[in-house]
């Protein structure tokens, strides 16, 4: 969907092909803006050989260039990445800084090998890298017991043993799933909690058999990226 108004005047845009210039331009919108240059993931970008024409052209349209993007993907190592950048950065002009992203480790390294000035973006490490400083919970919204045989949740999903059947206050509508393998993403007492059914909209429902239950208004661990994630409630401590 083509955006039909920008909301700030102070917003950093992101240009990466003529078309995307076009419509700025019907915006009668003048931003400061970014030049994305397309890297090995293939997703968006302009060719690095079409990169300076791209910029002259947005110069010509009266916004202030302010940086190159490369974007690698997540394939391979830091190194890796900052291989790909060098070799895209000895395209073009050293008067821009280059804004990279998952070089990591390797960033002082890109430093030294170039003469733009590279800046990191962090959302990598922030999103995806050490969240030991965060915590994603859950809380225990009811706790019941199941015999063996017992059909509950919305499909009468059947539980083998005798067991309890473990509420908790966060679902889909959180964007919370199954994780890719398929395994549930709730812990209690550093065990993992298996999941009646998947995730549906504000509750989760568990079964616990032969491990430590949570009770009502406990907190269960959840296993989740944050890029995804809308909790209810941040708490700062």
């Amino acid at each position: 969907m083509a955006v039909e108004a920008l909301p700030r005047a102070d917003a950093v845009l992101t240009v990466t092909n003529q078309h995307d210039l076009a419509h700025l331009i019907r915006l009668a919108s003048q931003h400061a803006v970014v030049v994305k240059i397309r890297s090995a993931m293939q997703r968006f970008g302009v060719e690095v050989s079409e990169a300076a024409s791209l910029r002259r052209a947005a110069e010509d349209a009266g916004h202030r260039v302010v940086g190159w993007s490369v974007h690698p993907p997540l394939v391979g190592s830091d190194d890796d990445h900052a291989d790909e950048v060098a070799l895209l950065a000895a395209s073009l002009a050293s008067d821009l800084p280059i804004f990279a992203s998952h070089i990591g480790a390797a960033a002082n390294r890109l430093r030294a090998r170039l003469q733009h000035r590279v800046v990191v973006r962090t959302g990598t490490s922030l999103w995806l890298g050490d969240k030991s400083m965060v915590t994603l919970q859950a809380d225990v919204l009811a706790v019941r017991s199941l015999s063996a045989g017992s059909a509950a949740g919305y499909r009468g999903s059947r539980v083998d043993n005798e067991s309890q059947l473990v509420m908790v206050g966060c679902g889909s509508s959180h964007g919370v799933t199954a994780l890719d393998d398929g395994r549930s993403p709730f812990h209690f007492a550093q065990q993992r909690l298996s999941m009646l059914e998947a995730p549906h909209m504000h509750t989760t429902m568990l079964v616990t058999t032969n491990q430590p239950c949570p009770r009502v208004g406990d907190w269960v661990d959840v296993q989740q990226p944050m890029t995804r994630v809308t909790p209810d409630v941040t708490v700062w401590r």
